[in-house]
């Protein structure tokens, strides 16, 4: 399956070649070891490829432009590009939710919260053990990101003052 892309120049050599009535770049790129575990090396294809002369005003392919478009406009089936494309999206909206969570700087505080309210409607469960768990882990979360303030701080006021150049293994 081939579905060409308008910014790829590895799909404008292969639309230029279907014009003129061949597929023999499509086809060495479908026999090579990005789809057979026995075929021609997409580098070795490279090399053949930006020997020749710019193909019909498209520029040189290269190594990465044939890696690239083997993982993401060609396979071997629709159903194989349908599921590439569909893990790529959803890789980039996972990344995304992460981003989100992580510029929260109260994510610890909405899932204790989420946690509180879920005891209080009775569908979590939690003994004693665990209660001092979680509030030992976030006593020691706490203090890690005072201490965390605290070094800066003292980094900083050492810069400021000129302190460092003062110290033994800075001379």
């Amino acid at each position: 399956m081939f579905k060409p892309d308008k910014r790829c120049k590895t799909c404008d050599r292969i639309k230029i070649e279907k014009a003129k009535g061949s597929e023999k770049f499509l086809n060495r790129l479908y026999n090579s070891r990005a789809y057979h575990k026995d075929g021609e090396s997409l580098l070795a294809i490279a090399r053949d490829v930006t020997d020749e002369r710019p193909y019909n005003g498209v520029m040189k392919t290269t190594y990465q432009s044939l890696t690239k478009h083997t993982k993401y406009h060609q396979a071997l089936t629709e159903d194989d590009l349908i599921n590439s494309k569909i893990v790529r999206a959803s890789k980039r909206k996972d990344n995304e939710i992460v981003k989100e969570l992580v510029q929260h700087r109260d994510v610890r505080q909405k899932i204790m919260s989420k946690g509180m309210d879920q005891l209080e409607t009775g569908e979590l469960k939690l003994t004693a053990a665990s209660i001092i768990t979680a509030a030992n882990k976030e006593a020691d979360l706490e203090m890690k990101e005072k201490d965390q303030q605290l070094k800066v701080m003292e980094m900083i006021a050492m810069f400021q003052s000129g302190e460092i150049k003062r110290l033994p293994e800075h001379e």
